[in-house]
């Protein structure tokens, strides 16, 4: 069983089935599926995202991914963290994450995400991070250039939402750039 990642205000907690009801009431909000693609998602879709989730963990290091219940130091759970695994030749994951909205604003996903991508880059070995954002995500491309990302894509009407096309960012880290980022 891998370990929790302390932050000096967080702990990122690897998903257990225990946590099912938070992440059924999380993925239940409306507005966290707001630049997203497709309906909001049925309990019955949550649920089978869920135990993928918990499969994926089972092929780390090198494959699969993890999925973290985002709480603070009191074990409130607040929102979730994921990494997954794109491609384990080259060793490129992705970056994603879900906050309860009343905790947004308060730079808890921030400290969140780059906790977990020292841990990646660290632990897990990983060479590149991507985060995949709708660009009309403000907050999400916000957070992604503030902990270091490098937007290297801007992807024209990539996704429908509700019948309308909206463009996608993607942003990534090199392991050697946060490595260049430590030495400054």
């Amino acid at each position: 069983m891998m370990h929790s990642l302390l932050t000096k205000r967080l702990i990122l907690k690897p998903l257990e089935e225990k946590d099912w009801s938070f992440i059924l009431s999380l993925f239940s909000q409306p507005i966290i599926h707001q630049f997203e693609q497709g309906d909001l998602p049925s309990a019955m879709k949550i649920r089978e995202q869920f135990d993928c989730a918990l499969e994926k963990s089972n092929l780390l290091p090198l494959d699969g991914g993890i999925w973290f219940v985002i709480q603070t130091m009191d074990h409130q759970a607040i929102g979730q963290l994921k990494l997954t695994c794109n491609w384990s030749e080259t060793q490129e994951w992705e970056l994603g994450y879900a906050l309860s909205p009343e905790h947004w604003g308060k730079g808890f996903a921030c400290e969140a995400a780059e906790a977990a991508l020292n841990w990646a880059f660290e632990e897990l070995k990983v060479h590149k991070v991507l985060a995949i954002i709708n660009a009309e995500n403000k907050r999400s491309v916000a957070l992604a250039r503030k902990i270091g990302m490098i937007e290297e894509a801007h992807l024209r009407e990539a996704r429908i939402i509700q019948g309308q096309y909206y463009d996608e960012k993607v942003f990534a880290m090199l392991a050697s750039d946060l490595a260049r980022s430590r030495s400054k």
